[in-house]
């Protein structure tokens, strides 16, 4: 199933291509009336548009509900999302690599 490539459901509807693929492999006898078919192309950029919707949207649901929380729930979001930005810094992931490498090292040094 690949919205892209025109094969599977969407929103509800048989994609444009399945009765082209459905009769290559001979079945004939499925009624496209039950659900419709979506005739609309989709693309890519269609997919990342709405996931970026979908997103902007959550941010906002999450902003309003922040704003509504207590105290307490709003320094805990406030310093999660700075963990998450620590998390990924250059610092971090280059520490926690030659953190890896010498735990290894060790390992198979003294593994005798």
């Amino acid at each position: 199933m690949n919205p892209v490539d025109g094969f599977g459901i969407t929103q509800g509807k048989w994609l444009h291509k399945n009765k082209e693929l459905f009769e290559s492999y001979g079945i004939n006898n499925v009624d496209y009336a039950n659900l419709g078919v979506f005739d609309k192309v989709i693309t890519y950029e269609d997919i990342s548009a709405d996931n970026t919707k979908r997103r902007e949207e959550e941010k906002k649901k999450r902003q309003k509900y922040l704003k509504k929380a207590s105290l307490p729930i709003r320094i805990k979001e406030y310093l999660y999302e700075k963990y998450k930005i620590i998390k990924k810094s250059k610092i971090i992931t280059t520490f926690k690599y030659w953190k890896i490498c010498l735990k290894y090292f060790i390992y198979y040094k003294f593994k005798q």
